[in-house]
C-alpha cells in the first residue's frame, strides 16, 4: 500500500498514512471510511459499495449530490450521511 494524506489530525497537523491504517480505525469504532467531497461520497478502501437517498433510490454516488441525507452500503454495514 502507498501512502496517501487523508484528513486524520494529530495535534494539529495532517500527517500521511495508508489507506489500510484508515480503514483500521474506522472498523474499529465500527464506522465506514467515508469521504464526501464537492458533495460526491467515497468509500476508503472499496469500490464496492451502494448509495441511496432519504427514499430509497439508488443514486450515483460519482455525481454531485444534491444537499442531504444518504445511505451508504457496503456488505452488511450501512451508515448515514449528511451532504451539504
Amino acid at each position: 500500500v502507498g501512502w496517501v494524506v487523508i484528513a486524520q489530525y494529530k495535534d494539529g497537523y495532517s500527517f500521511p498514512t495508508s489507506i489500510s491504517d484508515a480503514i483500521k480505525v474506522d472498523a474499529n469504532a465500527n464506522r465506514l471510511p467515508i469521504i464526501v467531497n464537492n458533495r460526491r461520497i467515497t468509500l476508503l478502501g472499496t469500490s464496492d459499495y451502494s448509495v441511496f437517498n432519504a427514499s430509497g433510490a439508488k443514486v450515483d454516488a460519482h455525481s454531485s449530490l444534491t444537499p442531504g441525507i444518504y445511505i451508504v452500503k457496503s456488505g452488511k454495514m450501512s451508515q448515514k450521511v449528511i451532504v451539504k
